[in-house]
């Protein structure tokens, strides 16, 4: 499952895209890679709980 986050999230980054991340395992795996949580809006960090 970390391959495939890792591989869409750099795919989001390199769209310059924004990312919610509803899916609970996303979710957690972006709490385990703070390098990544830039992709979350700043406002929505608390929603997530990042």
């Amino acid at each position: 499952g970390g391959t495939l986050a890792r591989s869409v999230l750099d795919e989001a980054r390199k769209q310059e895209l924004q990312v919610l991340p509803f899916c609970p395992f996303i979710r957690g795996w972006l709490g385990k890679h703070p390098e990544y949580t830039d992709l979350v809006p700043e406002a929505q960090h608390a929603r997530f709980g990042l």
